[in-house]
Parts: C-alpha cells; sequence; structure tokens
C-alpha cells in the first residue's frame, strides 16, 4: 500500500509529458489557433465560391488580417466584392501556410475581373530573412496569378507603415520600406496597376497615424476610408 502514492506520481509526471509530446492532446497555442482559422477560412471561401453566380466577376481582395478586417461591403455596397484576407497570413514561399497554397480558393475560383493583394508585413515581421525574399514571392504570386488568368487585372499593394504603438516599430518599418521599394519596381517592371498605401497612410514621421489605429498595426473601422477612395476607380 506504501508504494500507490509514489505510483500515482509517477503515472502523473508521465502523463504530463505526454500531454506536451502527443500531437492531438497538447495544450493549444496561439500558433495552433491560428492554423485553425486560417484552414477554417480557406473551407468557408470555397464554400462561397461554389455559391458564387455563374456571371459574377468580383473584385477580389487577398491579404492578413488588415484585409480581413476590411468592411468591404460597408464601403462598396452592391458591388460584387470578395474579402480574402486572414488574420496573420503570409505570402508563402517561406513556411507551412501563405497565400500561394491557397489561390484556388483565394483567386482562381472566384471568377474575379480584379485582385487587389496585399501581403507581406507578417513575413517581414517574423524572420529577419532579407525583403528582397519576400518580393520574390510576391513575383511568384503575381507570375502564377497572370498566368492562370492572363486578362485580370493585379494590383499591387504597398504595405502600410506601422505605428509608435507598435512594439518593434523601429525594426520593422525600414524592412517596410526596402520591401515596398521592391514592390513598386516588380508593379513597374510586370506593367501592374500600383495602390501605394504605404504613401496613404504615413505621417510626416513615417508611422501609421495614431488616431487610425488602436495598436499601430490594424486599422480602425474609420481608417479604411482612405483605402476604399484609393481603390474605388479599380473596382467594376
Amino acid at each position: 500500500m506504501a508504494a500507490r502514492p509514489h505510483l500515482t506520481l509517477v503515472l502523473l509526471v508521465a502523463f504530463a509529458a505526454l500531454l506536451a509530446v502527443a500531437p492531438g492532446i497538447r495544450p493549444a497555442r496561439a500558433e495552433d489557433k491560428w492554423e485553425k482559422h486560417w484552414h477554417d477560412r480557406v473551407a468557408a471561401f470555397a464554400r462561397e465560391n461554389a455559391a458564387l453566380a455563374a456571371d459574377r466577376k468580383s473584385a477580389v481582395f487577398v491579404g492578413d488580417s488588415i484585409t480581413e478586417g476590411f468592411p468591404l461591403e460597408k464601403h462598396f455596397a452592391g458591388k460584387p466584392v470578395l474579402n480574402r484576407g486572414i488574420v496573420a497570413d503570409r505570402i508563402g514561399n517561406v513556411g507551412e501556410r501563405g497565400v500561394l497554397r491557397r489561390l484556388d480558393e483565394s483567386v482562381f475560383d472566384c471568377r474575379p475581373a480584379v485582385v487587389f493583394i496585399l501581403i507581406g508585413v507578417n513575413d517581414l515581421a517574423a524572420s529577419p530573412r532579407p525583403p528582397e525574399l519576400y518580393v520574390e514571392g510576391f513575383a511568384t504570386l503575381v507570375d502564377r496569378i497572370r498566368e492562370r488568368l492572363p486578362k485580370v487585372k493585379v494590383v499591387v499593394q504597398t504595405c502600410l507603415p506601422v505605428g509608435r504603438k507598435y512594439g518593434r516599430h523601429a525594426t520593422l518599418n525600414p524592412r517596410i520600406v526596402a520591401y515596398n521599394e521592391g514592390l513598386r519596381a516588380l508593379a513597374k517592371a510586370r506593367g501592374l496597376t500600383l495602390v501605394d498605401l504605404h504613401k496613404l497612410y504615413r505621417d510626416a514621421e513615417g508611422f501609421l497615424p495614431d488616431d487610425l489605429s488602436n495598436d499601430g498595426l490594424h486599422l480602425k473601422r474609420e481608417g479604411f476610408a482612405k483605402w476604399a477612395e484609393a481603390v474605388r476607380p479599380l473596382i467594376p
């Protein structure tokens, strides 16, 4: 009988170790949360695409959380717009997720007339890799769309600056500037339409204004109006 408490303790320790390593029963991590959100959103896109009218030609907005938060129906009431933004998403040329891995659901099956792309800030924030690597990934994204849908207008959008409230603004903003320079050059070389959101949103010191964002990264609801006005002429 005296050995049972010791045995119980051993079993508890072993079970705790199993929880730490066994797939499917480990405690949820933030990355697991966003992975699930990514897959849920992609599945929702597929369902929405299947229900689209056969003659509909949409303006498709592809990107990360900034795009997902864009209330398109509010700003473009009555227009054929589709939101294909996913929180925490990346380009996809590095890592396991990204726009490059969901092109069917986010572009090809949407029957787009125009595709607006805003992506890259999460790549730049998560890794010290050179911005040029992600410009190359963006170029791959553009080329795949144009190869499959040569008549569809592709609109390159530069990344917004981050604001003073964002903790790593001192290191991230210069990377965003370098990345955007690459996007501008890409748009010119490929003959693509460019919407320079960085220029539109930056203040005199190069920051996203405090009154447009609560966290220095994401736009407040009222902050989307500038974006909507910039792209309105391109909506069919």
